[in-house]
C-alpha cells in the first residue's frame, strides 16, 4: 500500500474518531441536561397542536414552524420528552460529518472546531431550533465555491437555512444578495440562474410572511446590546460584564479581519462580501436578541464566512485567529459540560416530581411567569388553572386570559403556587401575601449556565399549606 492510500485511510479513521468522541460527549451531557422553558415550549407546541395550529402559533413565537414540525414528526414515530435530546444531537453530528468529509479546511481546525462551545454545548445539548444552523451552514460551505455546478444542492441548502429561524433567514438573504451581485457582475443570467433566483426569492417571501408576528402577539424583543459585547461573546469572551475587554477584543478582531483581507488578491470583493454577511444579522442580534444563544449565530457565521471565501485554507492570519478562538471555546465547553453533569440546568423536573409525589396535580395549582412552562411536559394536561386553556404551552397573546395578579391569593385558600425564580421579584407581592397567610415554601434549584458563568436562574418556589 502506497503512502497516499495510507494517509487517506488514517484521515478517514481520524475523522470517524472525532465524530464518535463528539457523539459520546454530547449524548452523555444531553442525557443529564434538564430542559428549560424555551425547550419545553417548543416541545409542547408540537405535542399539543395540529399541523395547522403549529403554523398559527409560529406567528406568536417569532420564529419559523420548521422546528415544531420536526418535533411533531419525532413524536409521531415514538419520540418523547425523555428522548427529546436526540434531535439536536442528530443535527449537530450531521454538521460535524459534513465539516469533516465535505468542507475544505486545515486538519487541525477540523479537529478542534466540533468541540467549541456553540457547536458542542449550546447547539447540541440545548434542544432549540438553532441546532440546525450548524449543519445548514456547513452544507452551504461544502458546495459554495462550486455552487454553479451544484446549484440544486445549494438551492436546497439556502431553503433549509432560511427555514430555521429569523436569524438564519437574514443570513440566507445576505447570501442571496451576494449571489445576485455576482450574477449581475459576471453577466451570467442563464435560465438556471433565473430559476434559482425566483425559487429563493419566493422562499424568502414565504418565510417572511409565515413568521410575521400576529397583531395580538404579546411577545416582545429582548434588550439591545453593543457591538463590543456581541463580538466579545462570539469569539473569546466569557464574562458579559467586561466592557474594557469587550472593546479591546472587538478592535483586535476587526484589525485581524482587515489585515487578513489585505492579504487576499480580490480584497475589495471579499470585503464587500463580509460586510453583506455580517451587518444585517449583527444588527438583528444587537437590536433584538443579544442573548448568548443568539450570539452563537454570529460565531458560526464568522466561521462560515471565512470558509466560503476561501480564507480558511491559505490565509495564515485567519487560521491563527480560528485556532485562538477554538482554544478559548473548547475551555468553555469543558467547563459547561462539567457543570451540566453535576448541577441542574433547570429545577423544573424536581419541581414536577415534588408535585407528583404529593399528588398536588389533583388540586388547584397557579403558575406565575413564563418559566413555569418547563413543568408542563411532565404532565399529560395543563396543571395551571390560572392559564385557563387546554394547551400546555404559553400563549403569547395579549388576550390569553391568564390571571397573573394578586387576586389569585384570595381565590382559594387550598391552592398551590409555583413561581419561577427569575420571576420572583415580579410577583414579590403575591409571594409576601402567601407567606403572611402561612404558606410553606419549597425551593428547587436550577441555574442556566453559559461558558463559565451562571447567566440566569431557572429555579422554582412552590408554596403550599
Amino acid at each position: 500500500m502506497d503512502k497516499t492510500k495510507k494517509r487517506k485511510i488514517f484521515s478517514v479513521i481520524g475523522k470517524i474518531i472525532i465524530i464518535l468522541v463528539f457523539a459520546i460527549i454530547t449524548i452523555t451531557t444531553a442525557k443529564a441536561h434538564e430542559p428549560w422553558s424555551d425547550e419545553a415550549q417548543s416541545f409542547l407546541i408540537a405535542k399539543d397542536s395540529s399541523f395547522k395550529e403549529i403554523f398559527t402559533q409560529a406567528k406568536y413565537e417569532g420564529t419559523t414552524p420548521l422546528w415544531f414540525l420536526i418535533i411533531k414528526f419525532f413524536l409521531l414515530i415514538g419520540g418523547s420528552y425523555e428522548t427529546f435530546f436526540i434531535l439536536p444531537i442528530f443535527f449537530s453530528i450531521l454538521g460535524v460529518i459534513i465539516l469533516e468529509f465535505k468542507v475544505k479546511a486545515p486538519w487541525y481546525i477540523k479537529l478542534l472546531l466540533p468541540f467549541t462551545y456553540f457547536i458542542l454545548f449550546q447547539y447540541s445539548v440545548v434542544a432549540r431550533s438553532y441546532c440546525m444552523l450548524f449543519p445548514a451552514l456547513m452544507w452551504i460551505a461544502s458546495v459554495y465555491r462550486d455552487r454553479g455546478e451544484h446549484l440544486i444542492s445549494y438551492c436546497l441548502a439556502l431553503l433549509f437555512l432560511m427555514s430555521i429561524c429569523s436569524f438564519s433567514m437574514v443570513i440566507a438573504s445576505s447570501l442571496f444578495l451576494i449571489d445576485i451581485i455576482k450574477i449581475w457582475k459576471e453577466k451570467v443570467c442563464t435560465k438556471r440562474n433565473i430559476i434559482f433566483c425566483v425559487i429563493i426569492a419566493l422562499g424568502l417571501l414565504g418565510t417572511f410572511l409565515i413568521i410575521l408576528p400576529a397583531k395580538d402577539c404579546s411577545f416582545t424583543p429582548g434588550s439591545s446590546s453593543s457591538i463590543f459585547h456581541v463580538v466579545y461573546q462570539a469569539t473569546v469572551g466569557s464574562q458579559k460584564d467586561s466592557l474594557l475587554a469587550s472593546i479591546l477584543v472587538t478592535l483586535v478582531v476587526l484589525c485581524t479581519i482587515i489585515a487578513a483581507i489585505f492579504k487576499e488578491k480580490d480584497r475589495k470583493w471579499k470585503a464587500i462580501n463580509l460586510l453583506i454577511l455580517f451587518i444585517p444579522v449583527s444588527a438583528e442580534v444587537l437590536l433584538i436578541a443579544p442573548q448568548i444563544w443568539h450570539i452563537g449565530n454570529i460565531a458560526l457565521l464568522i466561521l462560515t464566512a471565512f470558509i466560503i471565501n476561501g480564507m480558511i485554507i491559505n490565509n495564515r492570519i485567519i487560521q491563527i485567529f480560528i485556532l485562538v478562538v477554538c482554544t478559548f471555546q473548547i475551555g468553555w465547553s469543558a467547563v459547561s459540560v462539567c457543570y451540566e453533569l453535576n448541577n441542574n440546568y433547570s429545577g423544573s423536573k424536581d419541581s414536577a416530581e415534588f408535585i407528583k409525589q404529593n399528588h398536588y396535580e389533583d388540586r388547584i395549582i397557579y403558575g406565575l411567569g413564563f418559566d413555569i412552562t418547563a413543568l408542563q411536559p411532565y404532565f399529560d394536561r395543563n396543571i395551571f388553572k390560572n392559564q385557563n386553556t387546554a394547551k400546555r404551552y404559553w400563549l403569547w397573546k395579549k388576550d390569553n386570559g391568564y390571571i397573573q395578579d394578586d387576586t389569585l391569593v384570595d381565590l382559594d385558600d387550598d391552592a398551590i403556587f409555583v413561581i419561577s425564580g427569575i420571576n420572583l421579584e415580579s410577583f414579590r407581592n403575591i409571594y409576601d401575601k402567601l407567606k403572611e397567610k402561612g404558606y410553606q415554601e419549597y425551593y428547587f434549584s436550577g441555574q442556566m449556565f453559559a461558558k463559565t458563568y451562571i447567566c440566569e436562574p431557572k429555579d422554582y418556589y412552590i408554596l403550599t399549606k
